[in-house]
């Protein structure tokens, strides 16, 4: 049997329609909130959705939930993370993973995604 493995055939049960996806890039990998610096979070959506955006520790700790149940547009969004805790006090240096929940509630299409990042407050 021959085929591409990942790519739609003519067996698929699902086509490019049937999913919500989210792709999202950082301005940097390695950012000091102590040399106020911040992190741009850019993510693009397929379609208008309800966006969730979690930070957690490298043990699997929550440490903020950044954006909560917040609408945003298909295409290109961006925000910005100060490495700040929800006391509004900078974050450990460690390795921290940003946690993706997006939700169409017209369509109930889901999509998840992580994206990691480390915070470095030594750097001068």
């Amino acid at each position: 049997m021959k085929g591409t493995p990942g790519a739609p055939n003519s067996i698929s049960l699902k086509s490019p329609e049937d999913e919500l996806y989210i792709n999202i890039s950082l301005n940097k990998k390695v950012f000091s909130p102590k040399n106020n610096e911040s992190l741009e979070i850019r993510f693009s959506l397929s379609e208008s959705a309800k966006v969730t955006i979690k930070v957690f520790n490298s043990d699997g700790n929550e440490s903020l939930e950044l954006i909560k149940h917040q609408d945003f547009g298909a295409g290109e969004n961006i925000i910005r993370f100060y490495g700040k805790d929800r006391n509004n006090k900078i974050l450990p240096s460690g390795l921290y993973i940003l946690y993706f929940e997006v939700l169409n509630s017209e369509t109930g299409k889901t999509a998840s995604k992580g994206v990691s990042f480390i915070i470095s407050n030594k750097l001068e």
